[in-house]
C-alpha cells in the first residue's frame, strides 16, 4: 500500500509539470505562428479537398450585434479577415506591413 502511495505521489508533479510546460507553450512567442501555420495548412486542404463545403462555411452569413454597428450583414470569411487586420497592424505597427 505504501508503493500505491508512493506512486500516486509522484504522479501528481508529473500531471502538474505538464500543465506547466502546455502553460509555457502557450507563453512562447513562436505559439501563435504554429497555430497560425497549422490553420492556414488545414484551410488549404480542405478548399483544394472540398472546395463546395469550404466556400458554403466562408461565405456564411455570421453577423451579430446591433444594425447600427453594421456587423449584421458580415459573411465568416469577412469577420476572419477583419479580425486578422485588427491584429495585424497593432502589432506591426504600420498597415502597410499587413
Amino acid at each position: 500500500m505504501a508503493r500505491t502511495r508512493a506512486t500516486t505521489h509522484s504522479r501528481v508533479p508529473q500531471v502538474l509539470s505538464s500543465r506547466e510546460e502546455f502553460a509555457e507553450f502557450l507563453r512562447q512567442e513562436t505559439t501563435g505562428g504554429f497555430l497560425l501555420l497549422g490553420a492556414t495548412l488545414i484551410a488549404l486542404v480542405w478548399a483544394n479537398v472540398a472546395g463546395g463545403t469550404y466556400r458554403e462555411v466562408r461565405d456564411a452569413q455570421l453577423g451579430f450585434g446591433p444594425s447600427w454597428l453594421h456587423l449584421n450583414h458580415l459573411s465568416a470569411g469577412a469577420l476572419v479577415a477583419d479580425g486578422l487586420l485588427a491584429v495585424c497592424w497593432p502589432v506591426s505597427g504600420s498597415p502597410s506591413a499587413c
